[in-house]
């Protein structure tokens, strides 16, 4: 059966010309903890703020943070029972397992309603990506459902790629890796006060992983497009993500010298989620592609970004 449904979440920064662009049927919210310690709805659309009101409260560091919750189970009922009832199958895919229990509880409701509608199938995919990475696995879904590919070839082709798809680009605030746990405090502040720019793949685990550093902007941007372009493969066969949270001037730069560089067939710049974004806070930007598969520990992709970065022994 092609005809089945496809649901993301909202961590993949697919907002809605995107959604309808490809035939995404729809997205499950997260959850998403306000400043003031209300309780919302992650938006992949905006409706509710602009990225620049988002990310620009969490400058302030003490009081602006925002935090992002468990998806409710009921929420996901909500979305996957309407479809089961239209005769549709549904292909879920989720953020990485490593950072959300999103994949878990769906995988939970699935089994519930696979069994109230036992002529129903659901597959949940476990992306191991987020933001732009998992923006473009769905992307890929849709286009091996419209390919003619059946719901359990495009689940089974999705968890055998996943590994390919890379994140590059510049992160400006360390305060935020500190608070992910990839720099310590002290690195955080020092790095932050003489320019150091961290530079990250996504790793097996599905977590962003720092594996290499530049001090300035230019240095920066030159390492992503050296890097992506020791590790994409046939860039102009892709729809590429470009993700940014609230530096647009910026990611306007990177896609500049990545269409010029590597003329993929389209490339959409778009803001970094709410649900991701109230972990990475403002200052990313980033290109998403798929490439070689990556390796354990991300160890051959370190040795590559020190060979760029003159950063050898």
């Amino acid at each position: 059966m092609t005809n089945f449904a496809i649901l993301t979440d909202s961590c993949s920064d697919l907002t809605a010309p995107l959604r309808e662009r490809f035939g995404v049927d729809g997205y499950v919210p997260g959850a998403l903890v306000y400043p003031d310690g209300s309780n919302h709805y992650a938006d992949l659309d905006w409706k509710n703020m602009t990225p620049a009101q988002f990310f620009g409260t969490m400058k302030d560091k003490k009081g602006g943070l925002f935090t992002s919750a468990q998806i409710g189970l009921q929420d996901v009922a909500d979305r996957f029972e309407p479809l089961l009832q239209q005769g549709r199958d549904i292909l879920f895919v989720a953020v990485s397992s490593g950072l959300s229990g999103t994949y878990n509880s769906t995988c939970l409701v699935a089994n519930e309603l696979m069994e109230k509608y036992p002529e129903r199938h659901i597959r949940c995919v476990d992306t191991l990506r987020y933001c732009g990475a998992e923006g473009m696995l769905v992307i890929a879904a849709t286009r091996l459902r419209a390919a003619g590919k059946t719901l359990d070839e495009t689940a089974d082709w999705l968890e055998e790629n996943r590994l390919r798809v890379h994140q590059m680009g510049v992160l400006e605030d360390l305060f935020f890796c500190k608070r992910m746990g990839r720099v310590s405090g002290a690195a955080a502040v020092m790095g932050t006060l003489v320019g150091i720019r961290p530079l990250a793949d996504i790793n097996e685990k599905g977590l962003s992983d720092v594996i290499g550093k530049t001090r300035g902007l230019a240095p920066a941007l030159k390492a992503t497009v050296d890097y992506m372009a020791r590790t994409v493969e046939r860039p102009e066969e892709q729809i590429m993500l470009l993700s940014h949270s609230d530096r647009p001037e910026r990611a306007e730069e990177l896609r500049a010298l990545v269409e010029e560089r590597f003329h993929p067939k389209e490339l959409h710049v778009v803001p970094v989620c709410q649900s991701c974004g109230a972990s990475i806070g403002p200052g990313l930007y980033a290109i998403f592609y798929f490439g070689r598969p990556i390796s354990s520990g991300l160890t051959e992709e370190r040795s590559l970004i020190a060979e760029l970065t003159g950063k050898t022994k």
